[in-house]
């Protein structure tokens, strides 16, 4: 009877820390533009879907790279935790007009593998997905920079969530803290039978 309790017991525990895992939070603000320039500070514009070609990859509207004569940027920067591993994900597409540079940069430093020259026209192929990996020191700084002679380069639906919380989810805790629970019902009715015999 009582092992029926606590696998009752386990499995409601489970259930509930499933549930507290929800997604990791994105730090971004307005990371697909659906607010236009909402959060973000510089140089580039937020346009429309259907803007030189360009359908916006998340919802409505998306940010237009298009500077002609030097990169032009777009930043936004974030609180976080310092020494998390964050993971940064956007989409570009280029319409293939040349030339043509993109970057992303984090605190004012190119993140590795980021840099795009002379990207081809990818309107008929679509937004091609980046994901980098990141390391927080409290406040961040994530910059886009780019040109496009004489046309235009998208970014859409920006994020930037945490991989490796400093501090265990409260999902861990409570899994963790009902083990400890389950380890200790399971040892103190282990003495309770040794006492019995």
């Amino acid at each position: 009877m009582m092992s029926k309790k606590l696998l009752a017991v386990a499995t409601v525990a489970m259930a509930l820390a499933a549930g507290a895992s929800a997604h990791a939070q994105n730090l971004i603000t307005n990371g697909s533009f659906e607010s236009f320039d909402a959060g973000w500070a510089d140089g580039n514009f937020v346009t429309g879907s259907g803007f030189n070609g360009i359908t916006a990859q998340d919802g409505d509207l998306f940010l237009g790279l298009g500077c002609t004569q030097t990169d032009c940027t777009t930043s936004q920067t974030v609180s976080d935790n310092a020494g998390d591993t964050l993971q940064l994900s956007y989409f570009h597409i280029s319409d293939g007009g040349t030339p043509n540079d993109f970057s992303a940069l984090w605190n004012g430093v190119v993140i590795e593998g980021s840099q795009l020259l002379d990207s081809p026209d990818q309107r008929a192929t679509g937004w091609v997905q980046y994901t980098f990996n990141v390391t927080a020191t409290g406040t961040d700084t994530l910059t886009f920079a780019g040109r496009n002679v004489p046309s235009w380069d998208g970014v859409d639906n920006v994020s930037l969530t945490s991989v490796a919380p400093g501090v265990p989810e409260p999902a861990s805790w409570a899994l963790m803290i009902g083990g400890f629970g389950l380890a200790g019902a399971a040892l103190r009715r282990r003495r309770a039978a040794a006492a019995v015999a």
